[in-house]
C-alpha cells in the first residue's frame, strides 16, 4: 500500500483487495483450508473448555464455520449474531440449523423467536475478518459490529482466517479490537493469551 495513505484510506483499499481474492477462490479451497483451520480450532483447549462460545455464520467464501458451530450445539451453548440498524449486534442461542434463515446481510440468523442473551457473556469467540496481522490487529467489513461487541468482552477472541489473509502491517485505529489468537490453515498465531 502506498505509503501516501491515511489510515482510511489503507484500509479501503486493503478492504477491496482482500474480497476481490477471497471471491476468486473455488469451493474446493474454501472447503479443504476451512477443514484445517476448524481442525486446529478444535485441538484448542479454549475451544474444548469453552461453555458458551459466540460464533459468526460463514457467508460466501468466508473460513466456513458451519461444520463446527453444528457439532457443538448437543455440548455447548453456542449464540450466534444477529445485525441490526445502527451498527449493533445482538446474541441469540443456535439450537438447531434448520431454524436459521437469512438476515440483514444475507447471513443466516437465528429465527425472531429465539430472545437475546444479554449480555451473551462468552467464554470464547469465534471472529471473522477480512485480513489481519502477527500483533493481532483485525481488518472489518467496515460497520464497526465486532468491535462494538468485542469492547466488552472477557472471552478469548479467535480469528479464523486463512495464511494468506495474514498481512505485514495492518492499519488500526484507537478503537479497533485486537485478536487473542489467529487461527489459519497452517498454524495459530498466539498473540496475547495463554488460555489457549
Amino acid at each position: 500500500m502506498p505509503s501516501s495513505m491515511n489510515s482510511h484510506s489503507q484500509k479501503s483499499f486493503l478492504r477491496t483487495e482482500v474480497r476481490a481474492r477471497r471471491r476468486g477462490m473455488l469451493w474446493q479451497e474454501v472447503e479443504a483450508a476451512s477443514g484445517d483451520i476448524c481442525a486446529r480450532v478444535n485441538g484448542l483447549a479454549a475451544w474444548r473448555e469453552a461453555r458458551t462460545v459466540c460464533a459468526y455464520l460463514s457467508l460466501g467464501n468466508e473460513v466456513c464455520t458451519h461444520a463446527l458451530v453444528g457439532g457443538a450445539v448437543s455440548d455447548k451453548v453456542i449464540l450466534a449474531p444477529k445485525s441490526h440498524d445502527g451498527g449493533r449486534m445482538s446474541w441469540h442461542r443456535l439450537r438447531d440449523w434448520e431454524s436459521l434463515a437469512p438476515g440483514m446481510f444475507g447471513i443466516l440468523e437465528p429465527p425472531e423467536s429465539e430472545p437475546a442473551v444479554e449480555p451473551p457473556c462468552p467464554d470464547l469467540v469465534l471472529v471473522p475478518g477480512l485480513a489481519f496481522d502477527r500483533l493481532g490487529h483485525r481488518l472489518g467489513h467496515g460497520g464497526g459490529y465486532y468491535d462494538r461487541f468485542l469492547a466488552g468482552v472477557s472471552g478469548v477472541k479467535v480469528a479464523l482466517a486463512y495464511s494468506w489473509q495474514i498481512r505485514g502491517d495492518i492499519p488500526y485505529e484507537r478503537h479497533d479490537i485486537c485478536m487473542d489468537a489467529i487461527v489459519t490453515e497452517r498454524e495459530v498465531i498466539s498473540v496475547r493469551t495463554s488460555r489457549l
